[in-house]
């Protein structure tokens, strides 16, 4: 049964590869928006890191006026989302499989 799953897997990311392929090449191409600026997921960041808690960060974004994502309130889940995002490295695809990228300016 877990071996259908992996091959059901491969199968979708192999269809999803090919179609973002066919659209590039069609020129309809748009790749997925980031949840929010650089400049906010960077000072989400750098208060998670100095200790302040995912609810007090999204209160003050909200108190602030600062859009969120979808709209309306920001919520302590969502801020973990972008925290998680921007401090975790970036996986890509690699020969079927998943390899972690190091961030920018590491080697």
């Amino acid at each position: 049964m877990a071996a259908m799953d992996v091959e059901r897997r491969a199968l979708i990311a192999r269809r999803v590869r090919e179609s973002i392929e066919a659209r590039q090449r069609a020129g309809t191409y748009r790749p997925p928006r980031p949840l929010v600026s650089d400049q906010v997921a960077a000072r989400i960041v750098r208060e998670r890191s100095s200790g302040r808690s995912l609810r007090g960060i999204a209160r003050a974004l909200t108190l602030e006026g600062v859009p969120a994502p979808r709209g309306g309130r920001w919520g302590h889940s969502t801020v973990r989302k972008i925290y998680l995002r921007e401090r975790v490295p970036r996986l890509s695809s690699c020969s079927g499989g998943m390899r972690s990228e190091p961030p920018a300016g590491q080697a």
